[in-house]
């Protein structure tokens, strides 16, 4: 059946629409009924939710209130200490005007301070406003994104000698932690994946009492690199999300008192379902009771956390409707937190509650069978077949051997410097290598990994030896630290050189079909068997040289970033360089050395196409919003049966010259209308579309654009349409105006603008964007080129974008009416 969206939409944001996958939020509706024997806090929508929270646990005042963005998870995650420290409710509002709810209860509480968290491109300038006619003292923690926020509100908190690291690409594991990290007055710092960042690392260096880390979550979520740069590190996770949330409660367990426990929706289809967890951390702290995170059915490790914690005298309170947790599930939680079992036949899928213990697998040529994880080898010489792991297999023993093993979680190989381990037709998401030797592990048979992940952190500094041979389907390889890949036959996939390879080895032996991504100082070796299709030095590499040495072929070198010397030395052949202007080569024999202008996409294997898993999240979410705007039905026609298809309905949409003609023959109404139009089309982007790390509204309200646009990002309709009308804003003296602004923003040396994209999960820093073939914008260009670039796109809309994130890229077609 072939999909169809209609909506209105102007010109200028065409161009939106080709950077970003174009998604809303979507509030999950809370039920209107609940049995009055299960206590459960739940409101029309997670706002009214909120401010049944506040009314259960704040009953008369309350001087202090803490107010988060209802629509994203990025800012609000390290909430739950400030509002324990200050005994206050966590309120929440949407960003373009202040919820009547949260407002109502800073009526009722009668607050004096309120504390905002995040910039305003969550909560805007005119929501502050609104608090502000009410609240005496206000004051905005928030930094330029996610990760300078949770610093901003650890420095409020003031000086702790523990922390809470978390991942801050995820809600879960962070508000896990939130009601432990209150209690014990911990801030919660956010981080990315592969490395500590930037923020958190300073706030941790200028405080040097701290001395304990809680690291919350798998690898998968904050890496050992990420980890090991933190003091006296511990990590705390599960198999998932919900065993994460068990471990940290039983690890802190005599923090809390279980006579009572709060539940809340940990999961679901929007990626978008923290905010009752976030509200009701503060409550939790606040009884110094634990928050458990549920899906639509109880796990295993959650139902084991029940049974072993809560008893028929716990009192459980529900955050949210019964579309979030059934009263079928309460049920279950009741009796089996009161007789260690669930009746047949309830939510849960029925049956006893099994328990999520570790598993030792120390025997050798069994058939495995399906079983539940975490899993453990722990003996030498263990050989295992024909199964299937639901959770993390965990190898730290020498001579094991797997063969035809399914692991759906991480199997972690760690059997010991100069161990080894084989891995024959296994499959599993992740596999995370974090020791061995010359001869170590070994991918045989139809082994398929998504990530292989390198970070041999317990080796003792030596190199460990990958070896694979077979019809081996690896999606991407990381590596993060010394290493040896060999592909005798199959593939690695994408290799990525990270940064915390700097100043290391790393050997590739054999062929290599997919880019190698170098992103820090590191010296590549290679032999006589080698020949990698593309060396790509990436535009944001942290390196000052980078060496290439051995012998072999090099089909490509591409250079993205000017501040790094490449050094080619010894024998290898190398076919074409394409650099950045100014980019040092040094070789023993002349290379050809092309412009950036001249970088193509090496080959059809070397990107992965996202186009349908884009258009996917378009067609999933953009309802919600087009059923909000049903006036915006007329304008243009998106079809995502085979990627993403725009046909524009209007001729004023094929350019921006075009609709400022338009609109000057039109009266004062009508342009204001139209503008209009145009600022729901950016309300809709500004969360998804960041530049320079901030979202889109906010970037624009930096400006300082007067008198066309706020300092909230907003359009000046009065202005703009007055200008319009009487033709004194034409369309070309409003795009260099702006192209002057932008400018204005910027140092000499600095580069712009920076694009990415951000949704539920899905983040990806754009790197190009092509149209018909030709390069519109790359981070490797000039300021000026991109900035220029990026602003005739409303010149001409029409035509074929391919737009890249790293290795990955998706395509958007602009028909012309």
């Amino acid at each position: 059946m072939q999909k169809k969206i209609k909506r209105a939409l102007s010109a200028s944001t065409i161009a939106s629409l080709l950077v970003t996958s174009s998604v809303v939020s979507v509030n999950v509706k809370a039920a209107t009924t609940t049995p009055s024997e299960n206590p459960r806090l739940w409101g029309s929508d997670r706002y009214e939710t909120a401010t049944k929270v506040a009314q259960t646990g704040w009953t008369s005042t309350s001087d202090y209130a803490v107010i988060a963005s209802g629509e994203g998870y990025a800012d609000a995650l390290c909430a739950a200490p400030l509002a324990k420290a200050n005994n206050a409710p966590i309120l929440l509002t949407q960003n373009g005007d202040l919820n009547a709810n949260a407002l109502s209860e800073l009526k009722r509480l009668n607050v004096k301070h309120a504390f905002i968290v995040g910039g305003t491109g969550v909560v805007s300038q005119n929501v502050e406003d609104k608090i502000k006619a009410q609240v005496g003292d206000v004051q905005r923690l928030a930094g330029q994104n996610r990760y300078e926020t949770s610093v901003k509100v650890a420095e409020k908190l003031g000086t702790n000698s523990k922390i809470v690291l978390a991942s801050g690409e995820g809600y879960a594991d962070a508000l896990s932690a939130a009601p432990v990290a209150a209690i014990e007055g911990m801030p919660i710092l956010l981080t990315q994946s592969n490395t500590l960042s930037t923020a958190t690392a300073e706030y941790i260096k200028a405080n040097t009492g701290i001395t304990k880390t809680y690291v919350i979550g798998g690898y998968a979520s904050v890496s050992d690199v990420a980890m090991n740069s933190t003091p006296g590190a511990e990590r705390i996770y599960g198999s998932d999300r919900y065993a994460t949330n068990a471990a940290v409660i039983n690890k802190f367990a005599s923090d809390f008192n279980f006579n009572k426990a709060y539940f809340a929706l940990g999961n679901g289809p929007t990626g978008n379902e923290f905010a009752d967890a976030l509200t009701g951390s503060a409550l939790a702290a606040k009884d110094k009771a634990p928050l458990i995170i549920v899906g639509k059915e109880l796990s295993d490790s959650t139902k084991e956390l029940i049974k072993t914690r809560l008893t028929k005298n716990t009192t459980i309170t529900v955050l949210g409707g019964t579309a979030n947790i059934a009263d079928s599930m309460v049920s279950d939680v009741i009796t089996l937190s009161a007789t260690g079992t669930i009746t047949p036949g309830g939510s849960s899928g029925g049956g006893s509650s099994s328990s999520n213990s570790a598993t030792y697998l120390n025997t050798t040529n069994t058939s495995l069978g399906t079983i539940s994880g975490p899993a453990y080898i722990t003996i030498a010489g263990v050989a295992l077949s024909n199964g299937t792991i639901n959770g993390d297999l965990y190898v730290k023993a020498d001579s094991t051997t797997l063969s035809a093993i399914t692991v759906t979680g991480t199997l972690y190989l760690d059997p010991g410097d100069g161990k080894s381990v084989t891995l024959d037709s296994v499959t599993a998401a992740n596999v995370v290598v974090q020791s061995g030797g010359s001869n170590s592990i070994h991918f045989k048979g139809n082994t398929k990994v998504d990530k292989l992940v390198i970070a041999a952190v317990n080796n003792n500094g030596n190199k460990v030896r990958i070896v694979i041979e077979g019809n081996i389907d690896i999606k991407v390889t990381e590596v993060n630290s010394q290493a040896k890949l060999e592909a005798i036959e199959g593939s690695f996939g994408d290799v990525e050189l990270q940064p915390s390879t700097a100043n290391k080895a790393v050997e590739l032996i054999g062929a290599f079909d997919k880019p190698v991504i170098i992103k820090g100082n590191v010296d590549v070796q290679t032999s006589s068997d080698t020949n990698i299709a593309a060396l790509v030095v990436a535009a944001d590499a942290n390196a000052d040289e980078i060496k290439v040495e051995g012998s072999g072929n090099v089909t490509n070198i591409q250079i993205r970033n000017a501040k790094v010397t490449v050094t080619i030395t010894n024998d290898i052949i190398v076919v074409t360089v394409v650099s950045v202007p100014d980019a040092r080569v040094t070789a023993p024999v002349p290379v050809v050395i092309k412009p950036i202008d001249q970088m193509t996409d090496l080959d059809s294997l070397s990107y992965n196409d996202i186009t349908t898993f884009v258009s996917g999240i378009y067609t999933n979410n953009i309802a919600t919003y087009i059923a909000k705007h049903p006036s915006l039905n007329n304008y243009f026609t998106v079809n995502t049966e085979s990627g993403i298809n725009v046909q524009l309905n209007k001729d004023s949409l094929n350019s921006l010259s075009t609709a400022f003609d338009t609109a000057q023959s039109k009266d004062y109404a009508t342009i204001k209308a139209k503008l209009t139009k145009v600022q729901e089309q950016i309300d809709l982007h500004s969360s998804y579309i960041k530049v320079d790390g901030v979202p889109v509204k906010e970037f624009l309200g930096r400006l300082n654009y007067s008198p066309y646009i706020t300092t909230n990002g907003d359009i000046n309709v009065y202005e703009v349409a007055t200008r319009i009308l009487d033709k004194t804003l034409t369309y070309e003296i409003f795009k260099n105006n702006l192209k002057t602004r932008i400018e204005a923003m910027y140092n000499t040396s600095s580069a712009a603008p920076k694009l990415s994209i951000s949704y539920a999960g899905f983040s990806k820093e754009i790197t190009k964007i092509s149209k018909d073939g030709k390069v519109i914008y790359n981070t490797s260009l000039s300021r000026e080129a991109n900035i220029t670039n990026l602003l005739n796109l409303g010149d001409s809309t029409p035509g074929t974008y391919t737009v890249y994130c790293g290795m990955d890229f998706f395509t958007v077609k602009v028909l012309a009416k």
